[in-house]
């Protein structure tokens, strides 16, 4: 499952490289890789916190780990596959993207508090690891403003910018409208050039 986990990573991040570069299919790659990793997150949790293989899952890897370690795992997934999904709404600039990974992270702060706490623990030690790489990088995505992420998406098209924030903001009939209408005067432009 740790070689499930570090490809569905590599696919996000090879998403937002694409979309840095604004080749397609940035937004696919993106969105298989995180939503997956989510699913895996919020599924498998248990057993990737307790270090147990795929092939040993039902069987008796679960008497090895004990009952407190497997509801802690599962405690630690559930948060954590939110988290995830939140950066995937914040990359994408879905409706509720903020809510989704503010309450997220607050709901995956006790995990990291409580596993700071019991860090001499080498099972502890390693769910750490995850945990706070991924809580950074929530906080990281928490702390970008639509703005900048409009700008960053739209740097090519700086006349899109401003109607895009706009029906972000305030998602309504007149900035729907204005958005389109700014859309097709790029289009006409790029079609019939005015050199």
């Amino acid at each position: 499952m740790k070689t499930l986990e570090k490809i569905l990573i590599a696919m996000a991040f090879l998403g937002l490289v694409f979309q840095y570069l604004h080749w397609p299919g940035a937004n696919e790659l993106q969105l298989l890789g995180l939503s997956l990793l989510a699913q895996l997150y919020f599924i498998f949790g248990f057993a990737l916190f307790n270090q147990i293989r795929f092939r040993k899952i039902g069987r008796k890897s679960f008497s090895e780990v004990g009952s407190a370690k497997i509801i802690g795992a599962i405690g630690s997934g559930i948060p954590t596959a939110l988290v995830i999904l939140g950066i995937l709404f914040k990359i994408q600039l879905w409706q509720g993207r903020d809510d989704l990974l503010g309450t997220s992270l607050y709901l995956l702060l006790p995990v990291v508090i409580f596993l700071f706490l019991k860090r001499s623990d080498r099972y502890y030690r390693v769910m750490i690891k995850r945990v706070s790489v991924l809580t950074l990088v929530g906080l990281f995505f928490f702390s970008l403003s639509t703005r900048n992420l409009v700008a960053w998406n739209l740097r090519d098209t700086p006349e899109l910018i401003q109607p895009h924030i706009d029906f972000l903001e305030n998602p309504n009939k007149e900035t729907k409208e204005n958005l389109k209408n700014a859309r097709n005067a790029l289009r006409s432009n790029e079609l019939h050039p005015r050199n």
